[in-house]
């Protein structure tokens, strides 16, 4: 069978052709996500939807044409959401997880309080800036808004596709309104926020189609799921595996077979399986701090810009061993590591570029090793990487390797987010009700990935 798997990532929106029979992942195509809409008020993050359904639906086109689509699959930035009226039409814009409107004292207070400490632990996780509980509590007493079916990205491009509104249990607990002990929204909080005139979708299971496109050969569209949920199911954990995935943010996470809370976050998995995780952890973001500050001097002193591109491929060869600088990359509110960054131990003549870089790779893999204790890292069998940072940057895999050792490193599939995909996708074709089947057909046959 051929399905379609749709990343809507931070960076880029990726689509690409999943063809459950080859194992296979081709035709892949992508485009630059839309950039944050401009605002007057400080610490507003927002994307135009309807931006972002133009620009998924022209690469749906560009991989489905000449194609018969069995099934279309979709995987999402999480901790953000749209409101949209009965009709599908957005009644905001897409409020991402960077938006900080709702971190405000007396709006954390209102939120603490409808939830309880108990209920908040049910939530799988704290109060970070940017959850969207905090955020649409914000809206209904500060903006006003007090009703619109509440969707993440995700479930916005599925309700676009098949007309339906349902949301997969990774995504609920995104949102920070979910009660993990009853596998639902906790409407009790809702009510106590003063947030009933919200609609939220009902809670879907693993591996079943919510409805079909009319717009793509009547495909089967399937619940979004969580982009960290699809990732580290393309990385097929198991039992014993540390996941270290790295991209525009970073987690540590290891796999729980039972529902438990403890000092990280708990997140709906698969199968009746949970993660154990630890976000908010320094990476991309974080070093894209020292990019622009590289950026700003070149501006400065000679007048052109040098693209993010340009930087990277001038630093490609940083050995992650190299000069004695230590930086703290916690450049931004509420990092896993403080939120006081700096670069310390200068030593005349070692104030380089690569030396600053080299300083946060080794930075970047202690924290990996700290935060992952949390979750039993210290039990791991296997460390495996995942997310285009891990994939791309040859520097940073040697300093985590260097402190994670003698413990295994590797990493199974660059495009793990859509081998994710294409192993519900592979779920679905062969009746499978539990993910592991699915890892077995994968490790047998394996998976090839290609552009065409």
């Amino acid at each position: 069978m051929r399905f379609i798997g749709i990343d809507l990532g931070a960076s880029f929106l990726k689509v690409a052709l999943l063809d459950t029979e080859r194992m296979s992942i081709g035709h892949i195509r992508k485009d630059a996500a839309p950039l944050p809409l401009n605002s007057s008020v400080e610490g507003r993050k927002e994307l135009d939807p309807k931006e972002i359904w133009t620009r998924v639906l022209k690469l749906l086109q560009e991989t489905s044409w000449n194609r018969k689509i069995d099934g279309i699959l979709v995987s999402n930035q999480m901790h953000g959401y749209i409101l949209v009226d009965e009709e599908g039409a957005p009644i905001t814009n897409y409020i991402t997880w960077q938006d900080g409107r709702g971190g405000e004292i007396h709006n954390r207070e209102t939120v603490l309080n409808a939830f309880g400490r108990d209920g908040l632990t049910r939530t799988g996780m704290p109060l970070l800036t940017g959850l969207p509980s905090l955020n649409l509590c914000y809206q209904r007493h500060r903006e006003s808004i007090s009703e619109g079916l509440f969707l993440s990205l995700g479930d916005f491009v599925c309700h676009r596709l098949s007309g339906k509104a349902l949301v997969h249990p990774s995504n609920c607990a995104g949102s920070g309104l979910m009660d993990l002990d009853r596998m639902d929204w906790n409407r009790q909080a809702i009510h106590s926020m003063d947030c009933d005139g919200f609609r939220f979708p009902a809670i879907t299971k693993d591996f079943q189609p919510m409805g079909n496109s009319a717009i793509f050969d009547d495909a089967a569209v399937f619940a979004a799921i969580g982009d960290q949920q699809a990732a580290l199911l393309g990385t097929l954990l198991d039992k014993g595996d540390l996941s270290l995935n790295i991209g525009t943010g970073s987690q540590v996470s290891m796999l729980a077979d039972r529902l438990v809370y403890g000092d990280f976050q708990t997140r709906p998995f698969f199968s009746g399986d949970y993660i154990k995780t630890v976000t908010h952890i320094p990476a991309g973001r974080a070093l894209n701090v020292l990019v622009a500050f590289a950026q700003n001097i070149v501006r400065s002193i000679v007048g052109n810009d040098i693209s993010e591109s340009q930087f990277w491929g001038a630093y490609d060869k940083v050995s992650y061993d190299q000069g004695d600088i230590e930086v703290d990359l916690s450049f931004f509110p509420g990092s896993a590591t403080g939120e006081s960054g700096s670069i310390a131990n200068i030593i005349e003549q070692e104030l380089t570029m690569e030396n600053v870089l080299a300083g946060a790779y080794r930075r970047m893999a202690r924290n990996y090793l700290e935060l992952s204790r949390r979750v039993g890292g210290e039990s791991a069998e296997r460390v495996i990487l995942s997310g285009g940072l891990a994939t791309k940057n040859l520097a940073l895999r040697g300093a985590i390797q260097d402190s994670f050792q003698p413990v295994p490193l590797g990493q199974r599939y660059s495009e793990d987010t859509l081998v994710g995909l294409l192993t519900i996708a592979a779920a679905y074709d062969n009746g499978h009700h539990d993910h592991r089947d699915t890892y077995h057909i994968i490790r047998d046959k394996g998976v090839t990935i290609g552009s065409d």
